[in-house]
């Protein structure tokens, strides 16, 4: 009877052996595939000059589409929300300025806009520092959260409040 207590032992710690093997390997997996994604939103980066000090490429739409193409979107959805996020920034402020310059008043509209906008920024932000990790410094996303924090969209409100309404 001790023989088989013996025999039992060695393979209840062969598959305790097994399963810790089985873990490394698809950590690993997982591993290389999340680092596989990663370089290949960082050669599409390297391909539209997009830097740390550059986040929004001249031709920002054909870097989006292809940002979409990539079909990854816990990584590529932040960036393209952010790209979004900025180009809006722009309309919004020519449009204000146009106004201040034109009419000398501002539409419910763009205020709602506006409102949309640092409700945006801010849900934008959080899920940027809710997905960061060391990794992504390849995708410059602590320029992105740097960029998000220092985006100041309260300017351009305070800017449309001082107009009268529409």
């Amino acid at each position: 009877m001790q023989l088989a207590h013996r025999r039992n032992q060695k393979t209840l710690l062969g598959a305790v052996v097994f399963l810790l093997v089985t873990a490394v390997i698809v950590y690993l997996f997982i591993s290389f595939v999340s680092n596989y994604q990663i370089n290949r939103i960082a050669k599409l980066n390297e391909k539209y000059d997009v830097s740390s000090g550059y986040l929004v490429p001249d031709d920002y739409l054909g870097y989006t589409i292809e940002l979409e193409g990539l079909a990854e979107e816990k990584y590529t959805g932040p960036i393209t929300d952010y790209l979004e996020l900025k180009s809006e920034a722009k309309i919004l402020d020519r449009h204000l300025s146009y106004s201040l310059l034109e009419t000398n008043c501002v539409t419910r509209n763009t205020l709602t806009r506006i409102e949309m906008q640092i409700q945006n920024k801010e849900e934008l932000l959080y899920r940027f520092n809710n997905t960061y990790s060391k990794k992504l410094d390849k995708l410059f996303w602590k320029s992105y959260i740097e960029s998000l924090e220092s985006y100041d969209i309260e300017r351009i409100k305070e800017k449309a409040q001082k107009l009268e309404m529409c």
